[in-house]
């Protein structure tokens, strides 16, 4: 199979020659691979200002990772999309009185192999009289040289700069 842009092409069956020519077009299938996914309770005694401690400490990681500055919106712990130069950072927040949810999500091309992209996603969620939950997770995607030959991509290697770093914040935090 290939995949390109949303479509998946097979390269085998009955069709394979009469798609041959869109799998050309297609150019080289991308990879996506899941590097590490973390899940963690923020035990705070104030889970409101807890809450907004994470996202400040995301946000300050997720602006130097994002060619520029955040909008305003961020800050404020809104929803926003920030685009610049091959780097997408967009931010969501949805609530109620009783529960909350903000979500990050950063695309940082890799500063040593061309084509290879680290995408990191956060999000922190807090519910009325429970915990409030934090998760982190980092895929990587690359263009697959070898046209389906897992093995021919860059394997999982350590992104230039850590993840956002919430150690020694007022926050207590425990992995669940």
């Amino acid at each position: 199979m290939i995949y390109g842009r949303g479509l998946t092409v097979s390269d085998q069956g009955p069709m394979a020659g009469a798609l041959a020519p869109l799998r050309a077009r297609l150019g080289r299938p991308i990879r996506e691979r899941e590097v590490l996914r973390v899940a963690a309770t923020l035990t705070p005694s104030d889970q409101e200002a807890a809450v907004a401690e994470a996202r400040r400490a995301v946000l300050a990681w997720a602006q130097r990772r994002c060619g520029g500055d955040l909008p305003k919106r961020a800050w404020l712990g809104e929803s926003f999309e920030y685009i610049a130069a091959g780097r997408t950072t967009l931010g969501a927040r949805l609530g109620t009185e009783e529960a909350e949810l903000w979500a990050l999500r950063g695309d940082d091309p890799d500063k040593n192999l061309a084509g290879r992209v680290w995408t990191t996603e956060v999000a922190i969620g807090r519910q009325q009289g429970r915990e409030p939950h934090l998760s982190d997770r980092l895929t990587m995607a690359w263009p697959d040289a070898a046209g389906g030959d897992s093995s021919s991509g860059c394997g999982p290697e350590r992104p230039e700069a850590g993840w956002p770093s919430l150690a020694g914040r007022q926050s207590a935090i425990r992995l669940t």
